[in-house]
């Protein structure tokens, strides 16, 4: 049996796809102004070009107050965008297993099994569970007269879940009132 290293983690899409899209639709609006220009300019189409009179308005700018608040805006935004486009995208699962294998478990299936595991154990009406790439909420509700269930819930969803995932367990549990006839 050979020891390799574990792949790197299932993730979500990086932020920097949205970026890039933002900006591609940009840039193909910018390209359609252009070849519309050379279009006007060739003569194969009549109007008159958007560019110079664009150009002619920025031209002659001096520094005040209005172009140093668009310029910090603009700034401001080309910060956002750097910071997103090199922010790691978000871990979706967990490693199962030991270190060896490349076996990967989202939190819905950690959830799941852990709901499972406690809707069978004794003493047990409903369960319902959240988990997190680190933990597993499981939130029981208990029969009356049953005894310690969340030990025993506890127990059973750590031996359900033991070489998947190695998460913290937590349980809840509530008391189900008997209905009087």
């Amino acid at each position: 049996m050979s020891s390799k290293a574990p792949s790197t983690p299932p993730a979500r899409t990086p932020a920097a796809g949205l970026v890039a899209s933002l900006l591609a639709i940009g840039l193909i609006a910018l390209a359609v102004v252009a070849v519309r220009d050379l279009a006007v300019a060739q003569g194969w189409t009549t109007g008159s070009p958007w560019t110079p009179p664009a150009v002619s308005a920025l031209d002659g700018l001096t520094a005040n107050g209005t172009v140093l608040a668009v310029g910090g805006v603009a700034g401001v935004l080309a910060l956002l965008l750097l910071y997103v486009v090199l922010k790691p995208a978000r871990k979706t699962h967990g490693q199962g297993g030991d270190d060896s294998t490349d076996l990967w478990v989202s939190p819905g299936a950690v959830a799941t099994l852990a709901r499972e595991a406690a809707d069978r154990t004794a003493g047990v009406r409903a369960a319902e569970a959240r988990a997190t790439r680190r933990s597993v909420t499981v939130t029981v509700a208990a029969e009356p007269g049953a005894g310690d269930v969340e030990a025993a819930v506890r127990a059973s969803v750590e031996q359900q879940l033991a070489g998947l995932a190695s998460t913290t367990v937590k349980v809840r549990s509530r008391r189900v009132e008997e209905k009087s006839a």
